[in-house]
């Protein structure tokens, strides 16, 4: 052993204390690598289940499996009536097998009107709410949209989807609008209940510098209403300030006592321009109305674009005033 150390000393260059202790660190390894060996080799004192412990654990597991059982068929008796309460397609299903067809418009047909169709009255109260907050039905398929309805009752309910056109009034009334687009005078639009103190500016050619005057009217808003107004292509009625983000009712009274619409907007000639863009036409709806004109030829009035699927009567009435055939 002293031989084998002095060794480990002169190898390593290590003091007689380190050499000890290098001795020592190896002697510990091979004790651990060689303990699982050790264990192994033990003799097997597990203990045996008796026949009578295995006969007590299988009786214990009966009792346990037979109050399991009951729990679960009480739970279930609780809990029948919940579930079919909001079991949704279960509901719906057994609605509409009671169901009386008949064709209607999902824009105006009221609550009991889709639960006479054998739709739940949940989703019915859910498409009355959408309509509420100004949701619109454009087109059969927005149907299929709401939350819960399944797949196989829009199926049935297709065929008699009725989605009402833009009313003959309707169509006058933006035909005459738009019968003098070459002049520069102001379509009719309702008037404002408002009493003006004094006219000092005209909306579609005021700068940021002038609006800044009113109170409320910083930099920041000065310049959104600029830029929405240049979108635009100007305005055409006073009430279209309130679509400016970010003011509030008491700045728009403000700015309507004060300023008011003297000049025309700019106008789009609908049967030329080929790249379609305005704040009021989504991207897909412009689109649209140049892949119509391409495929149908001009436009010649308000009629020919009232065929246009995508384009509701809402958004055809706003953006008529821009457009020229």
């Amino acid at each position: 052993m002293k031989k084998f150390l002095n060794q480990i000393k002169y190898y390593f260059g290590f003091s007689s204390s380190e050499a000890s202790g290098f001795m020592l660190l190896i002697l510990l390894l091979i004790c651990f690598i060689l303990l699982p060996f050790l264990f192994r080799l033990l003799p097997n004192n597990e203990a045996k289940l008796g026949e009578n412990d295995e006969a007590k654990l299988l009786a214990l597991q009966k009792e346990l499996d037979s109050k399991i059982d009951k729990t679960s068929l009480d739970t279930k008796a609780n809990f029948q009536k919940k579930d079919f309460q909001y079991d949704r397609y279960s509901v719906e299903k057994e609605a509409v097998k009671e169901s009386k067809l008949f064709i209607f418009d999902p824009n105006i047909l009221d609550k009991t009107g889709f639960v006479s169709l054998g739709i739940p009255e949940f989703i019915a109260e859910r498409i009355v709410k959408y309509r509420n907050a100004g949701g619109k039905f454009k087109s059969k398929d927005d149907l299929k949209k709401i939350y819960g309805l399944l797949p196989s009752t829009f199926s049935k309910l297709e065929p008699y989807i009725k989605l009402e056109a833009i009313s003959k009034s309707t169509i006058e009334n933006l035909t005459s609008i738009t019968s003098d687009n070459n002049t520069s005078s102001k379509p009719e639009y309702p008037k404002n209940t408002y009493s003006k103190k004094s006219v000092n500016f005209d909306f579609n050619t005021v700068d940021t510098t002038k609006l800044m005057t009113i109170k409320g009217i910083g930099s920041k808003l000065s310049q959104r209403i600029i830029k929405y107004r240049d979108n635009l292509g100007g305005f055409t009625s006073e009430n279209q300030i309130r679509e400016v983000f970010g003011l509030d009712s008491i700045v728009v009274d403000e700015l309507m006592k004060f300023g008011e619409i003297n000049s025309p907007v700019r106008k789009i000639n609908i049967n030329i321009v080929t790249d379609l863009k305005h704040p009021y036409l989504k991207p897909y709806v412009a689109k649209a109305i140049i892949a119509y004109r391409n495929q149908h030829g001009n436009f010649n009035n308000i009629t020919d674009m009232n065929k246009i699927k995508v384009l509701d009567a809402n958004t055809l009435i706003k953006i008529m005033p821009y457009f020229i055939f």
